[in-house]
């Protein structure tokens, strides 16, 4: 359901988002808020998505480093600077399509590794049909859950619609997307851009589900988890492969390869992502012209010293667990605001900068105090989510426990569902800056008021041809972009 909510929010990517940002040619994604509102949200946005990503990619390299050296024995501070130090390379030497290029590879191997872990744990289980059947009778085969609460982890509604919103900021709204949209030449190319880059999403989410399927199959009467033979979820998949790989020969390097080509896929095409943003958004302004003229070692520069901050921090991530919490909820707090900027911006014509800023603000703050009271109460031990039962009574150990549903005692809020909080954050930034902006807009005729450039906007909020024209001789900075 949540790879439907990929094809939902790719729809509405190409026909409301897609057109505006291809047709502006924008050198930066956060380019558009500063055309449409002013320079302080331009980089207000760039700095809490630099902050984001900061923090984001010390994990997606601790992560592949920890499963080697789990492996090989070769120590993580080997392994973590090996790791920075070839992204590094060839995605400063090579630009984008260096990082299009290894991407496209590194894709193909991670699939090779999912596919070969699939085949390896069917045949360990014996056949599809018993993984299928021990799923149902586990009552994991749920697909149409219809509770319309929003307090209920997982339904239909929570994975399609709360997921399409997901989807929608990551492919309509980062730059790390939007750029592979910007890179192509034509809309209808964009567009189909879009589309192969949401059939990849279906595949890699659905081969994701299947194999947790299997690892539930394989495990079912015997689960790691309660005989204490693997501490957290996160290693099941890693234990397979070690009990697996004795009868298969080069699964475990395969695996290794997979875990790897994820990481360096994410790693590079962040670094050149980051570089570019940070130099277009931030870092320019404040370069003499002689600097400013060689703009293409300068965003070099800038993505070997992230690559160093990320290696740095690794020896950090290694010490404290509980960064991962953090960064993945810092995630979660800024992705509705970005959205909702957008949005707000290109669906309401009235808007203006000071209400994106109170909207922006309001959004932040509810969603960061959703998401860190949810945290809080779950290390308090206050908030525990229901699981489905997992027992080891087939090998001798004593049967799972279900894990026991929200107190009463909780705020309701912080009991919402995880998938909701990006449409938290975009309701909250489109509705607050929406009020915030009619209340503090000017009349037409007074000082200081500028209708809004049509080019900026959804095709089907924009005005008739000869107010286009009037408004595009108002804005020359759009006019000369588009």
């Amino acid at each position: 359901m949540v790879a439907l909510g990929s094809v939902i929010a790719t729809a509405v990517l190409c026909v409301t988002f897609l057109p505006v940002l291809h047709a502006l040619k924008l050198g930066s994604t956060y380019e558009y808020l500063e055309l449409r509102f002013d320079t302080r949200l331009r980089k207000l946005t760039s700095v809490m998505y630099t902050i984001r990503l900061l923090l984001l990619l010390p994990l997606v390299i601790y992560v592949p480093a920890l499963a080697f050296t789990q492996v090989t024995g070769i120590s993580i501070h080997v392994v973590a600077p090996a790791i920075s130090a070839l992204c590094v390379l060839y995605t400063t030497a090579g630009g984008l399509r260096a990082v299009a290029l290894t991407g496209s590879l590194q894709l193909m191997v991670m699939l090779a590794a999912t596919v070969a872990l699939l085949a390896a744990g069917i045949h360990d289980v014996g056949g599809f049909g018993v993984v299928w059947r021990r799923m149902e009778a586990s009552g994991r085969v749920e697909f149409f859950n219809m509770d319309p609460n929003p307090l209920t982890r997982t339904t239909f509604w929570s994975a399609t619609l709360g997921g399409t919103f997901f989807w929608l900021q990551m492919l309509a709204v980062q730059p790390n997307s939007v750029q592979r949209y910007l890179a192509v030449p034509t809309l209808a190319a964009a567009r189909r851009t879009a589309g192969l880059q949401c059939g990849g999403l279906v595949l890699t989410t659905t081969l994701a589900c299947f194999l947790g399927a299997v690892v539930f199959a394989k495990y079912d009467g015997c689960d790691p988890l309660v005989t204490k033979e693997v501490q957290r979820p996160d290693q099941l998949v890693a234990l397979m492969v070690e009990q697996t790989s004795s009868r298969v020969p080069g699964l475990a390097g395969l695996f290794l390869a997979g875990l790897f080509s994820a990481a360096m896929g994410n790693l590079s095409a962040a670094l050149n992502t980051l570089s570019g943003t940070l130099y277009a958004d931030l870092v320019s302004g404040w370069l003499p012209a002689a600097w400013r003229a060689k703009s293409g070692v300068v965003i070099k520069a800038l993505g070997v010293v992230i690559g160093v901050w990320a290696t740095l921090l690794v020896f950090v991530v290694e010490r404290i667990g509980g960064l991962v919490q953090v960064a993945m909820s810092l995630g979660s707090v800024t992705s509705g605001t970005m959205l909702g900027l957008f949005t707000l911006g290109m669906l309401v014509p009235r808007a203006n900068a000071l209400g994106a800023l109170a909207g922006a603000g309001v959004s932040v703050l509810g969603t960061a105090l959703v998401v860190f009271g949810q945290q809080s109460a779950i290390a308090a031990g206050m908030l525990k989510w229901p699981a489905k039962p997992t027992s080891a009574d087939q090998c001798g150990g004593p049967p799972g426990l279900l894990a026991e549903p929200a107190p009463a005692e909780v705020f309701f809020v912080l009991r919402l569902s995880y998938l909701w909080l990006v449409l938290l954050g975009t309701a909250l930034t489109v509705l607050v800056g929406t009020v915030v902006s009619l209340l503090t807009a000017r009349q037409p005729g007074q000082p200081g008021h500028r209708d809004v450039d049509p080019a900026l906007l959804f095709q089907w909020r924009r005005p008739g041809p000869r107010a286009r024209q009037q408004q595009h001789e108002l804005n020359p900075m759009v006019a000369e972009k588009t």
